[in-house]
């Protein structure tokens, strides 16, 4: 009788047991993926009104599906706030330079969006396959080359945020005049001229936009991120 109660016993609390790390678990994932819930939403008609204030001669402000879902992964969860807010922090030790940088050329201010999207104003150290950039603009070994960066050890002037800089400037004046448009510029600067070319050819069209939707872009959403970044840095209120 004492061994069958001992049994009984043991299996109750071998249940209770169970139960409570179930519950434990249930409670982390929970916990955990909070911030990829989202706890704010801006409507379109919010966007609109935040890309008129962000709106200056020279540069195309463009709110749309795809800029509107981009700006509600930044705004609307803790994680896009925090990235937002610590990449305008870091932004703010390269701001004097590319602003001289941005005045040497004569390209709108908006091009410093590029960078958040980028690297987060982070300057990173390159990684040994080429295919991944480094420093703040992210230039790849072949651009850099390119745009007369030395890569060669123990010297990579990806990391020099100035050369990078003045790097980036020539790159993406150079894909407005050959394409015609800020927003194929820097569609151009991700994916590479060859797939703006290409797409242009088969769509018919030097809408970025129209190329994107018919496949022709490098990362995904990546002109949509940048749009959606600049109207942030021009609204900076809304991370907070």
């Amino acid at each position: 009788m004492m061994k069958e109660n001992s049994k009984k016993e043991w299996a109750k609390w071998k249940l209770v047991s169970v139960s409570a790390v179930a519950l434990l678990t249930l409670g982390c994932a929970a916990w955990g993926s909070q911030g990829l819930i989202s706890d704010r939403q801006i409507t379109m008609e919010q966007a609109q009104q935040m890309a008129r204030t962000a709106e200056s001669d020279g540069f195309p402000i463009v709110v749309n599906d795809l800029v509107l879902r981009e700006l509600n992964r930044y705004v609307g969860t803790p994680e896009g706030r925090d990235f937002i807010r610590t990449a305008l922090l870091r932004m703010k030790q390269y701001e004097p330079m590319i602003e001289s940088k941005i005045h040497e050329y004569g390209v709108p201010a908006e091009l410093m969006a590029i960078p958040i999207v980028e690297s987060g104003y982070q300057n990173r150290a390159p990684k040994p396959d080429i295919s991944h950039g480094a420093g703040i603009w992210q230039f790849i070994q072949p651009t850099a080359w390119l745009y007369t960066l030395n890569v060669w050890p123990p010297v990579d002037e990806r990391l020099d945020p100035v050369k990078e800089t003045d790097a980036a400037m020539r790159l993406l004046l150079g894909d407005r005049i050959q394409f015609g448009s800020w927003n194929l510029a820097i569609l151009a600067y991700n994916s590479g001229e060859k797939v703006v070319s290409k797409g242009i050819l088969k769509t018919h069209s030097h809408d970025a936009w129209t190329l994107i939707r018919n496949g022709y872009e490098g990362d995904h959403a990546y002109l949509a991120k940048v749009m959606a970044a600049t109207i942030i840095m021009k609204n900076r209120k809304v991370v907070e």
